[in-house]
């Protein structure tokens, strides 16, 4: 009798669902555990936030493919936070107080049933970028590392300052481990000038003004200052540095009590460019320079000696021992054979009338009368010796102020030997040796312009 009621029963239960029969309703149950499975339960989210300036300690363990989803929504309505999408529910949850119209569609070949979407739309309204560097799985949950970029100091908050500081990444799908973001903070660039100063240069000790571009003798000492400072930030630091000196130069900055002002003396003919760099407490720099050329003496005639190729943190004091000197001739030939160290000629030593000599740490300046002589033999006495990849020395002769010829030494040196370096003409500061080389080349230009003009047909008489 159970039987029968229960079977009498069916057509009762069928009737409160007249238009769906056995066949239709599986189908729509499969659909909707289908859909209650891709769901799933609310994904639970950590955050850990890194102290600013420091970068978070990444987990070991697999690095998830990542696909930025390189879009532009509407920041106005998103919910500010990190949070996990896995449904179109999730993303719809997103934007709480925007009508269901006016959401932002999802990509359209995103598949939740295998993918989920990392969002980071960061709290902070100040924050101008963010962006997911990558995320990685461990066997307790993925972790995604995060930079966010704030306002920089000083910088006004701009009307976009929203339009894109959130981030969208597309990885594969986790359901049973925790997410945790680690959110770095990097600081934007800041805003506004860096400091402004201007830097001026005079003798030491004259009561000239200084200026930016200064012209001075050999030996002179020169002070700089700075002056105009100007900066909307304090002062951090004023650093001085040499920007350019001539080649074998060894001077060094003596910088002044509180930076403003250093001093030096140059030791070499040529231009010196000194540089202030001034940081403010953000470390914005701003750079300053001035000029300060040392011109050759006001004789005629001079001749320097200085060490070229060496580092600045060198020491001069480890360079060989040498000294130059200088013996008017009257034989023009580029090598006379003197016998050096026999006859008595001009040095730091030895002065002798016509000529005067100067040293200055490793820099020798000679001055020469070109009156007492027509040529002046020149040559260096290496006390030391010289070894190879040691500094190389030079001598330079100047005429009226300018530079007429140059003579390194390369060469490997034994101790107590010299160095012929060349003879130079006085009324010209040349080389000997490179005036017979242009008079023989202006020989050869003129004999040839001469057989030319020979072997040229006369001309056509006229008709």
């Amino acid at each position: 009798m159970l039987l029968l009621r229960v079977f009498a029963a069916r057509p009762r239960v069928r009737h409160l669902f007249p238009r769906i029969g056995t066949r239709e309703l599986w189908p729509g149950l499969f659909a909707w555990l289908s859909a209650c499975a891709l769901i799933g339960p609310p994904a639970h989210v950590a955050v850990t936030r890194t102290p600013p300036g420091e970068k978070a300690v990444q987990e070991e363990g697999t690095n998830l493919k990542t696909k930025r989803w390189d879009v532009t929504v509407q920041r106005e309505g998103l919910k500010r936070g990190y949070f996990v999408v896995k449904s179109d529910l999730d993303w719809r949850a997103l934007w709480p107080s925007t009508d269901a119209d006016k959401v932002p569609v999802v990509p359209s070949d995103i598949d939740f049933a295998h993918e989920m979407l990392l969002v980071s739309s960061p709290p902070d309204p100040e924050t101008t970028a963010s962006s997911v560097q990558g995320v990685v799985m461990t066997d307790r949950g993925v972790h995604a590392y995060v930079t966010e970029t704030a306002l920089g100091v000083d910088c006004p908050e701009s009307s976009d300052l929203d339009a894109r500081n959130y981030d969208f990444v597309r990885v594969q799908r986790v359901d049973d481990k925790e997410v945790s973001f680690h959110v770095d903070t990097a600081f934007g660039d800041p805003c506004g000038r860096p400091p402004e100063a201007r830097v001026a240069c005079k003798p030491n000790g004259a009561t000239s003004p200084p200026d930016e571009k200064l012209s001075v003798q050999p030996e002179t000492a020169v002070a700089c200052v700075a002056s105009s400072l100007k900066s909307s930030r304090p002062i951090f630091d004023l650093t001085w540095t040499w920007e350019l000196s001539p080649p074998g130069s060894t001077a060094k900055i003596d910088v002044t009590k509180g930076g403003h002002g250093a001093t030096f003396l140059p030791d070499v003919i040529g231009l010196y460019r000194i540089s202030l760099e001034t940081s403010d407490d953000l470390q914005r720099k701003g750079t300053a320079t001035a000029d300060v050329t040392v011109m050759p003496p006001g004789g005629p005639l001079s001749l320097q000696m200085a060490w070229t190729k060496f580092d600045s943190n060198d020491d001069p004091a480890t360079f060989p021992r040498v000294a130059l000197h200088a013996l008017g001739v009257a034989d023009a030939s580029p090598r006379p054979g003197i016998p050096w160290g026999r006859v008595r000629g001009c040095s730091v030593e030895s002065a002798v009338p016509g000529c005067a000599a100067k040293a200055a740490g490793p820099t020798t300046l000679m001055t020469l009368s070109p009156t007492s002589a027509k040529q002046f033999a020149v040559a260096v006495h290496y006390t030391d010796e010289r070894v190879e990849g040691q500094p190389v020395l030079c001598v330079r002769a100047y005429r009226d102020g300018k530079m007429q010829a140059e003579a390194c030494d390369v060469q490997v040196r034994k101790d107590d030997t010299w160095w012929d370096v060349a003879v130079i003409d006085a009324a010209t500061g040349r080389t000997t040796e490179a005036l017979a080389l242009e008079r023989a080349a202006a020989a050869a230009r003129k004999s040839a312009s001469d057989a030319g003009s020979m072997a040229a047909p006369p001309d056509a008489a006229p008709h």
